[in-house]
């Protein structure tokens, strides 16, 4: 599995980087680690012809190559670097390299390259350049306000990258309230799944999750039955549990099969065999299912975006972006 990995020193993507660290027991990954710092002058000058100017060499310790985004490519409206963008290579290279450190520490490949540019702009170019399965970003950078709980890249890239996006925030505190975890789950890497029928969606995120988790992941299918369309009154923003209808949970009990040759396929840790049913807002019940059953990940599909149009979310994505008390992958079906 290929991976562009997104590092700007933040403890978001710290996190990132200990994520990949987690899942990586008995997976294979090739890891790009990129750092993006702003063009230089001289930089806008040698690339004003040729439209990129690069410096290859050996990839490891704290050098690293530098690649800038072809600027004639088709991207959204171009933006201009922030002030937390500011930084110098050797700053950046610093980055590269404690993080690839972490990772090649645990056996996995990693190359490790300074891009130039604006960070949200050079990402996607690089998605669209290169041929990776995967994106994976700290939810928020170094510059992101303290109120915010997506940062401008991540939204960014949501919008525009043409590869399936990791988005990865440090677990939130458990509540009180939460399911106890067993001692025999508490190594376990548990994943929420969430569907509404989709055979499409469920199909390219079973295939992301069999690449991206390891063996002896906790794979829960569920479904939200809105108030709308559940038999008894909900009150507002809250979310009720039950078995739900047999309609409802056919699609869950279909895609959870713990058959050998079914979708978990073998090795794997079967999902529950007749899913979870959720009644209430779907992002507010899906949020508060993932908090209370101590979900690492919550896989949500998502469309390519269109060309020079982005890939609008719709409410329940958008709002569990913000929500989520994990993190969140978004997968490009």
């Amino acid at each position: 599995m290929k991976i562009l990995l997104a590092t700007d020193g933040s403890r978001y993507s710290g996190e990132a980087v200990r994520l990949l660290r987690s899942l990586a027991s008995d997976r294979s990954y090739q890891v790009d680690l990129v750092a993006v710092v702003p063009e230089t002058g001289a930089d806008a000058g040698a690339g004003a012809g040729s439209g990129r100017s690069s410096v290859t060499g050996s990839v490891t310790g704290s050098e690293a190559r530098v690649f800038t985004p072809d600027a004639s490519s088709a991207a959204p409206p171009p933006a201009r670097p922030r002030i937390e963008d500011q930084v110098s290579d050797k700053v950046a290279s610093g980055w590269l390299h404690k993080a690839a450190a972490e990772l090649e520490a645990v056996g996995i490949d990693v190359s490790t390259e300074i891009v130039r540019g604006v960070p949200e702009e050079a990402l996607v170019e690089r998605c669209r350049t290169g041929t990776y399965d995967l994106i994976v970003a700290g939810v928020k950078g170094r510059g992101a306000a303290p109120f915010f709980e997506v940062g401008r890249v991540a939204r960014h890239l949501l919008q525009w990258a043409p590869v399936s996006v990791l988005l990865v925030r440090p677990r939130a505190v458990r509540s009180r309230d939460a399911a106890p975890r067993s001692s025999s789950e508490s190594a376990g890497f548990r994943v929420l799944l969430p569907t509404d029928g989709n055979p499409g969606s469920l199909e390219a995120s079973w295939r992301m999750l069999d690449s991206l988790t390891p063996s002896g992941t906790g794979i829960e299918v569920v479904r939200v039955v809105e108030p709308s369309h559940a038999r008894t009154a909900i009150p507002a923003g809250e979310a009720t549990w039950s078995g739900g209808s047999g309609e409802a949970r056919e699609p869950a009990r279909r895609w959870s099969s713990s058959d050998p040759e079914g979708p978990a396929g073998p090795g794997r840790r079967a999902a529950r065999q007749e899913g979870t049913i959720l009644r209430g807002r779907p992002a507010a019940a899906i949020a508060r299912w993932a908090s209370w059953n101590h979900s690492d990940l919550v896989v949500l599909g998502l469309r390519k975006p269109d060309g020079a149009d982005p890939c609008l979310l719709g409410p329940t994505a958008r709002e569990l972006t913000w929500s989520s008390p994990c993190s969140v992958l978004m997968v490009r079906s």
